[in-house]
């Protein structure tokens, strides 16, 4: 799934927040409710795509070695800059042994 497409939407829409995990669908935060963005359940793969769109190098392999990541990142294509939060985390014995996730915020100036 196309991180930047949803990005995309997140400012048309005037979201706060863009939800993006292994294991669930893409959701926005809109004036505090939480709204589904598509009925496609994302895959590990699909999470480690996003963040190879997203970060840099050095941020990729902080995410590698830590399972774990935050940094600012100015995105000239939609002229904003967003906080981007990426975790794996493992939830124990269940038919889906990992969580990764992306959450992007939309900082206002």
């Amino acid at each position: 799934m196309d991180i930047k497409r949803l990005i995309q939407e997140m400012v048309d829409r005037d979201a706060s927040d863009l939800f993006f995990r292994a294991g669930g669908t893409p959701r926005l935060r809109i004036d505090g409710k939480i709204i589904p963005m598509d009925t496609r359940i994302l895959s590990i793969e699909d999470v480690m795509f996003a963040t190879e769109q997203l970060a840099n190098t050095k941020q990729c392999e902080t995410f590698r070695n830590k399972l774990d990541v935050d940094f600012g990142v100015y995105l000239a294509e939609f002229n904003r800059r967003f906080r981007v939060s990426i975790l794996h985390k493992e939830i124990g014995l269940q038919l889906l042994s990992a969580m990764c996730a992306i959450t992007l915020l939309l900082l206002r100036s």
